[in-house]
C-alpha cells in the first residue's frame, strides 16, 4: 500500500506529480525512461501509458519508456488513447483487473488515466465516489 505521503517523502519524486487515488492504483503526467527508476524504488509493479506516440511534439516516445521498464522488471502495457470511447474504459477496466499491483498510469496531465478509471473501474466504489476521489486529487473531469 502507497500513501500520498509515502510519495513526497521519496528524494526527486515530487517532480513526477504522483497522485494517489486508490491504495495500489496511482496516475501522473506524462513521465520519462529516466523516471521508470524512480516508480520502481517506489514499489510499482505495472506502467500504463495512455498516451499515443506523437501527440504533442518533444513528448518521450512509448518504446524508449517501455525499454526501461522492462529492464527494470516492470510490466508495462501501451494503451493509446485520442478521444475517450467505452471500449478503451472497458479495456483499461480489465487491464485494471489483470495487471500487477501496485499500479501508474500515466497520459499528458492525468485527467485522461483519471477518466478511464472512473468509468472503466469495477471496484466497490460507487462510480460518484471515484469521481470525487479524482477532483480530491486535482482533477476535473469536466
Amino acid at each position: 500500500m502507497f500513501s500520498a505521503t509515502h510519495f513526497s517523502d521519496q528524494p526527486g519524486v515530487d517532480m513526477l506529480e504522483i497522485k494517489q487515488l486508490t491504495d495500489d492504483f496511482a496516475v501522473s503526467p506524462q513521465i520519462s525512461p529516466g523516471d521508470v527508476h524512480k516508480i520502481a524504488e517506489l514499489g510499482f509493479k505495472t506502467i500504463i501509458n495512455n498516451r499515443p506516440d506523437n501527440e504533442e511534439p518533444f513528448q518521450p516516445f512509448n518504446l524508449d519508456i517501455e525499454n526501461q521498464a522492462n529492464e527494470l522488471g516492470l510490466t508495462y502495457i501501451h494503451q493509446p488513447v485520442g478521444h475517450l470511447t467505452a471500449e478503451d474504459a472497458a479495456q483499461f477496466g480489465e487491464i485494471l483487473k489483470q495487471a500487477p499491483r501496485p499500479l501508474l498510469a500515466f497520459c499528458r496531465s492525468g485527467t485522461r488515466c483519471s477518466i478511464l478509471w472512473v468509468v472503466g473501474s469495477d471496484d466497490l466504489t460507487s462510480m460518484e465516489n471515484r469521481i470525487a476521489r479524482a477532483r480530491d486529487c486535482g482533477y476535473s473531469l469536466g
